[in-house]
């Protein structure tokens, strides 16, 4: 569950934006700190990653990752208003990032050039485990003979999740009549959605699609069978990544070469399949290890399967990427990804390899190695605390800073909870932000629930909060409360809510009560959904409404989706609400739109599809957020930027 957009202007400029925010039948994620990361520009002057190809990239500038180019062979986008954005899939010289024309993301606007390196980035990047919002409806559920209720004081009112039944029944089949849809787009979303559904009988319906007319549908059919998760895909998929004459006989081209982003998304499937299931006895581990030593491939050709391999735990491969990523003649980015693998993979023998990378020449090397020492690192290594502690205070490169102060909060441990409130007290305004959310994310582990200085420091953050008057702080606070469930502070929350301001902010303090369950905030939350000058801020009610597991959020959605006046950007944007709210209600409705061709536009039914897939998703977290989560989203690829899009 994403470009950091402002937007002040009105319907036609948000019709746009949400036809470059989605991708794949992906989730809208809108501005207000959630929008879609395409084209997220570097700190300029702290030595973020830069486009530049060719290997062993300079890792300098400001830029947001490569951009595709290339075309050879089917549909390409373009210009389309949509749920998919346009561009092409993939190309390039080989050996670098694939730079050219027509690939990648386009911005609506211009954002700030620090924009990657503020909180609102790690915290689009890494949202998902803590709103979590089908398990905290699911706890307060209790099944009946007639379906599963949520319980709680709205009775009737409140949210009926969606069961097995109606899924089988009422989702699959109007996904599956989506295949064959005249619009691409909804042909896109369906076959994602089918993968999220989970059920056996899909894997049939995904492997025809990989043979569909349209690029973007046959690499979203790629990653539909990843997240499907079934290992019968594995073969296939391999044949794919490596373009031999059987995988592009399986997408229907000929002889002609696949598409760079389709094979790098067939990369990522295996290594989503890998994290189900245990395939260590099929060739993939082998082929994608593979991929990576060819020196002459494109970057996402060696980056897709450096994830893969962290994403299915393939330990064995550790040697092979603790040699690449010391290697300084390899691609700076490529290197950067593999410490991230070695990191997810938890290997104690790579931390000695991080800790020597803090010092490498090349700023993505430094940064996934400031992010990844997070997860090797324990509470006593006072050896690698210490070299943390130093890259906060004296690192070149701003980035690294910041997810140095990250890890400080996934390590754990007193001292470092203590070394976490000071930088909020003496800090500058990245230390405060970063140092808040590495505390929500200390306090969200049910070691530290029990803290004796929680309450401490909650007010310490809650008094921040309110002397403050920079709204970037103030949104980090707000969302540091709300995952720390200080409701304590809900009433202040509500009343910055209804002061107005930015449409950014508001959008962070109706998550923060949802998040905290606030309930005294409802009707202000309801009122705020109702604005439609911010489909992002609209879109952030609507989860603190489903937080909160307010069914009334559901009616009022409905009754939008029947006004004809909305602009299509608004119904996507209301399509998107009622699937994350997840009440069984939208069901029918969501399913009526993918039926009814003649009433609905392509992109509404593709938005429908979208939401479908949502409320079937067999996944509490969506699958596809652990390709994100504890990354370093600043090397965004062609391939990485269109998943982060989908989450």
């Amino acid at each position: 569950m994403k470009t950091l957009l402002s937007l002040a202007s009105g319907l036609g400029l948000m019709l746009v934006v949400v036809g470059l925010a989605w991708a794949h039948g992906g989730t809208y994620r809108g501005p207000g700190g959630i929008g879609s990361p395409g084209g997220i520009a570097g700190p300029q002057g702290t030595g973020s990653p830069g486009p530049g190809p060719g290997p062993a990239g300079t890792g300098t500038g400001s830029g947001g990752g490569d951009t595709g180019g290339g075309n050879n062979g089917g549909s390409t986008g373009g210009g389309a208003v949509g749920p998919v954005r346009g561009g092409s899939p993939g190309g390039g010289a080989p050996g670098g990032a694939g730079l050219g024309s027509g690939g990648g993301s386009t911005k609506a606007k211009k954002v700030s050039n620090n924009s990657a390196a503020t909180w609102d980035a790690w915290w689009f990047h890494n949202d998902d485990r803590f709103l979590n919002l089908k398990s905290r409806l699911r706890e307060r559920a209790q099944d009946t003979d007639t379906g599963d209720l949520f319980m709680g004081n709205g009775g009737s009112d409140s949210v009926v999740r969606v069961t097995a039944k109606k899924i089988r029944d009422r989702v699959n089949p109007a996904l599956e009549f989506a295949l064959d849809d005249p619009h691409y787009d909804s042909r896109a979303a369906a076959v994602i959605a089918l993968g999220k559904t989970g059920y056996e009988a899909n894997l049939g319906h995904i492997l025809a699609t990989l043979a569909d007319d349209d690029h973007r549908v046959r690499e979203s059919a790629c990653l539909a069978l990843g997240i499907l998760g079934n290992r019968a895909a594995v073969p296939v998929l391999i044949e794919i990544m490596q373009d031999s004459a059987l995988g592009q006989e399986k997408l229907g081209r000929g002889r002609q070469e696949i598409f760079i982003r389709t094979r790098s998304f067939a990369a990522l499937a295996l290594g989503l399949i890998g994290s189900r299931t245990d395939i260590s006895d099929t060739p993939a581990e082998a082929a994608l290890l593979g991929m990576l030593k060819k020196r002459s491939t494109h970057r996402d050709l060696a980056v897709a399967p450096v994830i893969a391999l962290g994403l299915m735990k393939a330990k064995d491969t550790v040697p092979a990427l603790m040699q690449f990523a010391a290697d300084e003649d390899q691609d700076a980015w490529t290197r950067a990804y593999a410490i991230t693998t070695l990191a997810k993979l938890g290997d104690p023998a790579a931390k000695d390899l991080l800790l020597e990378s803090l010092r490498d020449k090349q700023n993505a090397v430094v940064q996934s190695a400031a992010m990844g020492l997070g997860l090797l690192v324990s509470s006593d290594d006072h050896r690698a605390i210490r070299r943390l502690h130093s890259m906060i205070k004296s690192g070149r490169d701003l980035a690294a800073k910041n997810f140095a102060i990250i890890s400080l909060g996934q390590i754990g441990g007193a001292a470092n909870r203590n070394y976490l409130a000071r930088l909020i007290d003496k800090g500058n305004s990245f230390e405060h932000t970063f140092a808040a959310m590495a505390l929500a994310t200390y306090f969200s582990e049910p070691a530290n629930a029990n803290d004796p200085e929680k309450i401490e420091i909650c007010r310490q953050i809650n008094r921040e909060f309110k002397n403050t008057k920079n709204p970037d702080e103030r949104g980090a606070y707000a969302i540091a409360l709300g995952i720390m469930d200080y409701d304590d502070a809900g009433t202040d929350l509500r009343a910055a809510l209804e002061q107005g301001g930015s449409a950014k902010l508001r959008s962070h303090l109706c998550l923060s009560l949802g998040l905290m369950r606030f309930e005294a905030a409802m009707t202000s939350i309801q009122e705020t959904m109702k604005e439609k000058s911010d489909i992002g801020l609209r879109r952030s009610a609507a989860v603190a409404l489903g937080l909160m597991g307010d069914q009334t959020a559901v009616a009022q959605l409905k009754s939008e989706i029947a006004d004809s006046a909305n602009s299509q950007a608004v119904h996507g944007a209301v399509v998107q609400g009622l699937g994350l709210i997840g009440d069984v209600s939208a069901v029918d409705t969501l399913a009526d739109m993918v039926f009814d061709r003649v009433k609905n536009q392509g992109a509404t039914r593709a938005y429908a599809a979208a939401a479908l897939g949502l409320l079937g998703d067999k996944d509490e977290i969506g699958v596809l957020s652990r390709l994100s989560e504890n990354s370093n989203y600043l090397l965004a690829t062609d391939a990485t930027r269109e998943v982060y899009s989908i989450l």
